[in-house]
């Protein structure tokens, strides 16, 4: 059976982070909600729907998978957004089926030959045409309805919430990992606090005054990691391969750091995508972080109004009430900010984009824009491709023609919206 796993309409509410990449990218707990759905289907084939104007970078990155094509008999269409790790969900499944998640429409198997003819098939409307084919299967040979128990990614916020128990679940179902203890670091000033263990699927390094404590959650720690001189990490976190924690970080409960990173400073319930530095002093709080963003020295951001109301978001184009007390910053790619940088709760930061200058920066920064706190400017796009592709070199990473052109795109729709 092939598995297609598909975006809808919910990405719009996953902004500034969807923007440069399909939901099933997205971070969440050890592992990206596609890795999840690939460790619960080891042997499935995958296809792919996304929006056009992100096929040719999913084809660039899975070039040995379909993308926004699905003639094929027998396919289980999963909404991208859920996070599916449990393979006993679709147990015996003989005939024809939706799925629906709290009453709303999660995906759907498909038996037999799968014909989209008389189908006014838009990617953008994913959901909406599965309905069309799955009743039109329900005419022709009978069609079952299941309710599924799952999480669903439908805000930024999710992504924090679900990070520590997903490590947790991450770890229970990963192979391979190697559980660290007390006994490795005898005499070397390295101290783990027990409960719900230390693991690694490779080689780390951790440096004296360094303290693990997994007693409210486990820790991950990817192969090459780095933790330097006294830092602290206390679990639930998850620090992925490649990444170095800096002298004396504090690093809390519920953060999942990407690959590549560099982490310094206070780091609580936060989600890196990977690829990013906050290397130095400053608070970072109920975040969600993209790639190859950068923080200058002494950047904060607050999580809690002053009043203990719920926070106000800005996703794309609509203001939404997310009903959370705990909101912090959501940073799309390749932004950045500069020294002593200050974010108001529930700010958003969108790609591409520059923070600088004393007191508190707006709570939207519109994407491709230079923000000094009181006034914005519109960047060059060639000076952005420019430097993130001398930022991405410095990891030994190139800017694909595929990047590229999301990011044209995406400066493009931007323009208009002026």
């Amino acid at each position: 059976m092939r598995i297609v796993f598909y975006e809808d309409e919910g990405w719009e509410n996953l902004q500034p982070l969807s923007l440069t990449r399909p939901v099933w990218e997205l971070r969440c707990g050890i592992k990206t909600l596609w890795e999840k759905a690939k460790s619960t289907f080891p042997e499935a084939e995958f296809s792919f729907i996304c929006r056009d104007y992100l096929a040719p970078l999913v084809k660039m990155r899975r070039p040995d998978s379909t993308v926004n094509e699905f003639r094929h008999s027998d396919m289980l269409f999963l909404n991208a957004r859920v996070i599916w790790d449990d393979a006993k969900i679709f147990a015996e499944l003989l005939a024809n089926t939706e799925f629906y998640l709290d009453g709303k429409f999660a995906g759907g198997l498909i038996k037999g030959a799968l014909n989209v003819e008389g189908v006014d098939w838009q990617f953008d409307k994913v959901a909406e045409n599965l309905h069309k084919l799955l009743k039109f299967k329900e005419r022709m040979c009978g069609l079952f309805r299941r309710e599924v128990k799952a999480k669903i990614v439908e805000y930024p916020w999710d992504l924090v919430e679900f990070t520590g128990s997903e490590i947790a679940q991450d770890i229970k179902n990963s192979s391979g990992l190697r559980e660290l203890r007390q006994a490795d670091f005898s005499g070397q000033g390295i101290y783990l606090v027990p409960g719900g263990g230390v693991f690694t699927d490779g080689e780390v390094k951790i440096m004296p005054g360094v303290v693990l404590d997994s007693s409210e959650g486990p820790i991950f720690l990817g192969d090459g990691v780095n933790i330097m001189p006294n830092a602290v990490i206390q679990g639930p976190v998850s620090i992925g391969a490649g990444s170095t924690v800096k002298i004396g970080a504090k690093i809390y409960e519920g953060t999942s750091i990407g690959p590549v990173c560099k982490i310094g400073g206070e780091v609580a319930e936060t989600v890196i995508q990977g690829y990013s530095n906050k290397q130095h002093e400053g608070f970072l709080g109920h975040a969600v972080v993209g790639e190859w963003c950068n923080f200058g020295a002494g950047t904060e951001n607050s999580d809690l109004k002053n009043n203990y109301g719920p926070v106000k978001v800005q996703l794309g184009d609509k203001r939404v009430n997310s009903g959370q007390l705990f909101i912090g910053l959501y940073m799309g790619d390749h932004s950045k900010t500069g020294i002593n940088t200050t974010f108001n709760t529930g700010t958003v930061v969108g790609v591409g984009s520059m923070a600088f200058g004393a007191g508190f920066q707006p709570r939207y920064i519109p994407s491709f824009t230079w923000s000094d706190g009181g006034k914005f400017k519109k960047a060059d796009f060639d000076d952005t491709i420019k430097t993130a592709g001398m930022v991405m070199q410095r990891r030994h990473c190139e800017l694909s023609e595929a990047e590229m052109e999301v990011l044209r795109y995406l400066y493009d729709q931007e323009e208009k919206r002026e």
